[in-house]
């Protein structure tokens, strides 16, 4: 529906404790609505107009007490969010009013938030610091309590394990585990792209991290987009792989209780003429369905498909095996991952 701004995207959609829908648009909006759609409230943070579209909101979540956290990046429009972007984070009552806000960052670091969650009595974020001197970005976690007090900021390292080279990367998802630690999905550049998880306890230590690129030495390799943690053990994750020239696939991999790769497959279009220069698939989400299945979902611009197309299919996960049945226009392949050799420190 056409509720009240025309030129907002939408982006996230959570459900709220009455029953309704909370959405975060881009840029800077926020909508509730009932059931059916029509709009209770709706609330604009404070700007014109945007249309750098790293400068938005990333994260929402209850907050368990009919309230929400609310999280992204925040910046100048057309201003290089390396040095002028910041992270933010607010927590809102059910009316939508600010019940408090802070700002993550300084004058000479950019800080973009990815991913947040409620965890506890508070919330948790993760993105990456723009590292001037060395020009990457650097993964970071922060945990706030429910008035926004640090509990703990963590910078997560990643180097060559002799301190000789740091790697830059991005954390993309955090979830909490069944036993209440936290883990983090990233990835990050090191002649190709690189994949894995770090583990924190609820202090903020680190438990236990993986890695993981391509067993292919010509192929560019995995940048993970999603992971949940499965009923029997161990993960599913699912991201972009990078191959040879500019062909780009799905692959989704059961990871063990260390997330390290037992299996990997790839899907993509068939089909695809040598002379387009672009078969793209990207991205996946995944969605734990309540009869132990995933739902995974993404967009495609691969040949077999007449223009950008939205794709999904429905994987069955039986004691952490799958079977996969794709449709006509999906190659499905086996995939290797071979374990990589860096460090990484949460300090």
């Amino acid at each position: 529906k056409d509720l009240l701004f025309p030129d907002l995207l939408p982006g996230l959609v959570v459900n709220t404790d009455d029953a309704a829908m909370l959405v975060a648009a881009h840029p800077y909006a926020l909508l509730k609505l009932d059931p059916s759609g029509e709009l209770i409230w709706s609330r604009r943070l404070g700007v014109e107009t945007y249309r750098e579209t790293v400068l938005r909101l990333s994260g929402l979540v209850s907050d368990g007490e009919g309230g929400f956290y609310v999280a992204g990046t925040y910046g100048e429009d057309y201003a290089s969010p390396h040095e002028n972007a910041d992270g933010l984070i607010m927590r809102l009552r059910s009316d939508g009013s600010i019940s408090w806000s802070k700002r993550i960052g300084d004058s000479t670091e950019g800080d973009l938030i990815v991913t947040l969650l409620r965890y506890e009595d508070g919330l948790v974020v993760g993105g990456s610091t723009w590292n001037p001197s060395s020009s990457h970005w650097t993964p970071f976690v922060h945990r706030f309590d429910q008035d926004g007090n640090v509990v703990f900021q963590k910078v997560l390292t990643v180097d060559d394990c002799q301190g000789q080279s740091e790697l830059g990367g991005h954390i993309i998802q955090g979830i909490e585990t069944r036993d209440g630690d936290l883990i983090f999905a990233f990835h990050y550049v090191h002649q190709g792209f690189a994949s894995g998880l770090v583990r924190l306890k609820p202090d903020g230590a680190l438990a236990w991290f993986s890695q993981f690129g391509a067993a292919e030495p010509t192929h560019l390799g995995p940048v993970i987009s999603s992971l949940v943690e499965l009923p029997t053990g161990g993960y599913l994750a699912a991201g972009r792989y990078s191959g040879e020239q500019t062909a780009s696939d799905w692959w989704l991999a059961g990871l063990d209780a260390l997330g390290r790769p037992t299996w990997a497959q790839r899907y993509g279009g068939v089909d695809v003429p040598e002379s387009t220069g672009r078969d793209e698939d990207g991205y996946p989400s995944l969605l734990l369905t309540n009869d132990g299945g995933v739902i995974v979902g993404g967009f495609s611009e691969a040949h077999a498909f007449p223009a950008q197309a939205l794709v999904a299919m429905k994987v069955p996960a039986k004691d952490g095996s799958m079977s996969f049945r794709p449709s006509s226009e999906v190659a499905v392949t086996p995939l290797t991952f071979v374990e990589t050799d860096r460090c990484i420190e949460a300090q």
